[in-house]
């Protein structure tokens, strides 16, 4: 399917209007991350009087370029704006992204001057996004000219955001959270090209196995509603919506000039749609990701493997409140668990081995038992942490020599590749949850296997909750 918003996110030719060589600029800034971030494509920089811009050679007018742009980048006085789309069209420009605010969010002057913007993007056939929006990010084309360099993988994640900040600024906490990105929106004002046009792309993109969006208002309800619904049953849908109160609307209104609506209809049009609701950027994003990385999870019952009592006690209360449960197992599952377990451990669900070391178990026989069991919808595991932990203290060390480490991590590491070969076999989520990050090895190896993992078992579970909710609205749908 053809796309404007495809074409925007993958030009061959840019040009752009509003940087220099001050890097205080946010034009400059921007432009900055297209040259860093190795888009493939030419960049024009546009400047009256600059010979170059951040090493690229720059043209006085758009009427001097070697080719006709097919996207244009204005970041520039919003009355500067008309004239150059209006310019750019003429060549035959067909794309445009208008970063500069000053339109429909201000005052009447901005409301009539967002109104000649629209005739004139009309007259020319040009698609645009913004404006009062902070760019759009590519990760695979590379093309990036949003505020923030991105410093984070390719990811599975399209999002599209009312606000620029949930997509630039978010791009240091989207790598805490391990949490990459196919590409992201900022939408600004919607003059043009809006929420809905961004549902139809990510229906379609093959890079994105999961939307996530940050909405204020809603433009065209009707069709986002038609839209969301289509996408839902092929792609999960996470979303966070504020505007839903009187102080959210006021706000809103006069961020992105947004259409807002009560919060108890938006969560009427939500569940209609099939989308999950999250109520905080952290939840929006790692929620999203686990919903593209795993399957949905075809029953409300979980697994809990643990080493560790408190965590597992967290989230089995908490899979209560997401209305979830933790079954008993199978019998013939405990008598695998009875036959192979350490005595100390607690032989029902969840399944606690105590402090152990026995990566064999919370890695291998442990996730095969529980994932086959059929009376388990999904797994929830506490308490993975490197074969490294024992060198990390320097007494222990001297009794444990490097090659002795080395390979114990060797074992581990195909106890890893197994558990993820498990868990493409059987077809059923599981996520992790650990206090550690990227820093200990066997965290960085399950989550670079696409294992999602989750600060707390609470936020585990939650997502579980999620998985759940897209089996059941499929099915629903689908009459199952």
């Amino acid at each position: 399917m053809d796309s404007p918003i495809r074409r925007i996110l993958h030009p061959q030719a840019v040009a752009f209007v509003g940087a220099n060589n001050n890097v205080t600029t946010m034009g400059t800034a921007q432009m900055g991350n297209i040259v860093d971030g190795g888009f493939p494509g030419r960049l024009y920089p546009i400047h009256p009087r600059l010979d170059q811009v951040l090493g690229v050679k720059a043209y006085r007018s758009l009427d001097e370029l070697p080719e006709v742009p097919d996207l244009l980048v204005l970041v520039v006085r919003n009355e500067q704006v008309i004239e150059l789309l209006d310019q750019a069209g003429r060549l035959g420009t067909k794309h445009a992204v208008v970063i500069s605010g000053g339109f429909a969010e201000g005052d009447d002057a901005g409301q009539e001057l967002q109104r000649k913007l629209i005739s004139v993007i009309r007259s020319h056939g040009i698609r645009m996004i913004g404006p009062n929006c902070i760019g759009v990010l590519e990760t695979r084309h590379p093309f990036n000219f949003t505020y923030f360099p991105y410093n984070v993988q390719p990811g599975l994640v399209g999002l599209a955001s009312h606000s620029g900040t949930y997509l630039t600024h978010s791009f240091p906490l989207l790598r805490r959270l391990d949490v990459g990105l196919s590409a992201g929106l900022s939408l600004g004002n919607e003059a043009d090209l809006d929420m809905v046009d961004a549902l139809e792309y990510f229906e379609h993109d093959p890079h994105t196995k999961a939307v996530a969006l940050y909405i204020e208002g809603f433009r065209r309800g009707r069709a986002f509603l038609k839209a969301a619904r289509r996408l839902a049953l092929k792609k999960p849908v996470v979303a966070m919506y504020v505007g839903g109160t009187p102080s959210g609307q006021s706000a809103a209104v006069g961020h992105t000039a947004a259409i807002t609506s009560d919060d108890l209809l938006i969560d009427n049009m939500f569940r209609q749609a099939g989308i999950i609701r999250a109520r905080g950027p952290e939840e929006l994003y790692e929620v999203a990701n686990c919903l593209a990385l795993m399957p949905p999870m075809a029953g409300p019952n979980i697994g809990i493997i643990t080493n560790s009592g408190g965590p597992a006690v967290t989230a089995a209360d908490e899979a209560w409140r997401w209305g979830l449960r933790v079954p008993r197992l199978s019998e013939s599952t405990m008598i695998q668990l009875r036959k192979h377990m350490p005595q100390t451990a607690v032989l029902k669900n969840p399944v606690d081995l105590t402090f152990t070391d026995r990566h064999e178990l919370l890695l291998g026989l442990l996730p095969e038992l529980l994932l086959a069991d059929p009376l388990i919808d999904g797994l929830l595991i506490y308490g993975v942490f490197s074969v490294d932990f024992f060198a990390t203290s320097a007494s222990i060390k001297k009794l444990v020599p490097a090659d002795v480490i080395e390979g114990l991590w060797t074992g581990q590491s195909e106890l890893i590749d197994n558990l993820r070969r498990t868990i493409d076999s059987n077809g059923k989520p599981v996520v992790g949850v650990t206090m550690l990050d990227r820093s200990d090895r066997a965290i960085r190896a399950l989550i670079d296997k696409d294992l999602p993992f989750f600060s707390s078992p609470e936020r585990a579970v939650r997502a579980l909750a999620a998985l759940y909710s897209v089996h059941r609205w499929r099915a629903l749908r689908s009459g199952a």
